[in-house]
């Protein structure tokens, strides 16, 4: 967190030049000269499709992230790539409070470079799993990020979902990113970054879930919004016990589908209750753990069929749990005034 909360020596000069886009083209000597010619020292992290390096926009002294990707990661032909790129940056739907803006692109010879805002206090997953524990997200701030995904998930999918089916694919704590309000911003060119393209009509299969047929008697939803829906399940069981989840799904001897957690069987929401993160102190209300832990479980129990949620019921079970905690914010303030005023006249 405090690299990535640095010092920005280095200025990236935009000529402003678009290709029908809103986004920048800048030059790679730009680049170049941002990252202070690739200074170890500017880098934000290091993974197999890349570097994430920090710079400025010089002018407007616009702190951004620049992406390097390593060529052989480019899953495709680089023209499906850039395509995809230039595709997401023309589709005008694509513009929402809690998405990462894309700021612009470098495509030359043999280079390329995504540019994109910067978000100072960084992932999700960084401030659940790798704070001290003064510095933990608060339960007020946890539900605020919680609903707010929702309602970003709630909005890409009512778009084409051919294009945002791979984003889908990419949901979890270390693509979505809080900023100095600690609200989320969702990275929905993440496929871009792992140098993968964004089209795709069906999201492919979690690699430790198995593959669950739908009742053809009940209301079936898109695959993508199942995949969604489960995504968010495991973002929103990780909210609440700050531990990032290895999550498996295996039938018991009786065919009921069990969900694990880290090696642990979730049997019923009441077990994400008991796991609720320790760094908390017991600050939060219980009876709206219980409705988001209840939530995270049915999110996860797809095969559930008449209890499997939309993206239409998991706004509103956040909106109530925003609704509840704001009265309750309320209560605890008029609460501890009145005390206050109490302790003052016996004086």
């Amino acid at each position: 967190m405090n690299r990535i909360a640095g010092f920005f020596g280095s200025k990236l000069q935009s000529n402003s030049q678009t290709a029908n886009s809103n986004l920048h083209i800048f030059d790679f000597e730009e680049i170049k000269t941002a990252t202070d010619n690739f200074s170890r020292e500017m880098i934000i992290s290091e993974d197999k499709s890349g570097k994430t390096y920090r710079g400025v926009i010089a002018g407007k002294q616009v702190p951004v992230m620049i992406k390097i990707l390593n060529l052989d990661v480019i899953q495709g032909s680089e023209e499906e790539w850039l395509e995809s790129l230039m595709s997401l940056a023309q589709n005008a739907q694509l513009k929402h409070p809690s998405l990462v803006k894309l700021e612009g692109y470098c495509c030359k010879d043999e280079h390329r470079v995504i540019v994109y805002e910067f978000l100072r206090r960084g992932s999700l997953g960084d401030n659940l799993f790798h704070v001290a524990d003064s510095e933990t997200l608060t339960w007020t701030q946890r539900l605020i990020v919680a609903s707010e995904t929702a309602e970003c998930l709630a909005f890409l999918l009512r778009t084409d979902k051919s294009t945002i089916a791979k984003t889908i694919e990419c949901i979890n704590t270390s693509s979505i990113f809080v900023d100095n309000e600690y609200k989320p911003k969702l990275m929905h060119f993440k496929p871009l970054l792992d140098g993968h393209g964004l089209v795709g009509g069906e999201p492919r299969q979690l690699p430790t879930v198995d593959s669950l047929p739908l009742d053809s008697g009940a209301e079936v939803h898109s695959n993508v919004e199942n995949d969604a829906i489960y995504r968010y399940g495991i973002v929103l069981l990780e909210i609440l016990t700050g531990s990032p989840s290895t999550i498996s799904r295996t039938k018991s001897n009786t065919g009921q589908n069990l969900i694990k957690w880290n090696g642990r069987e979730l049997k019923y929401p009441r077990d994400i209750i008991n796991a609720m993160d320790e760094k908390l102190e017991g600050q939060y209300s219980k009876s709206s753990a219980r409705i988001a832990g209840t939530l995270a479980y049915y999110c996860l129990r797809q095969d559930l069929i008449n209890k499997r949620h939309t993206i239409v019921s998991v706004l509103e079970v956040m909106k109530l749990l925003k609704e509840s905690n704001a009265a309750l914010a309320g209560e605890n303030s008029t609460h501890n005034e009145h005390h206050g005023e109490q302790k003052s006249k016996k004086k």
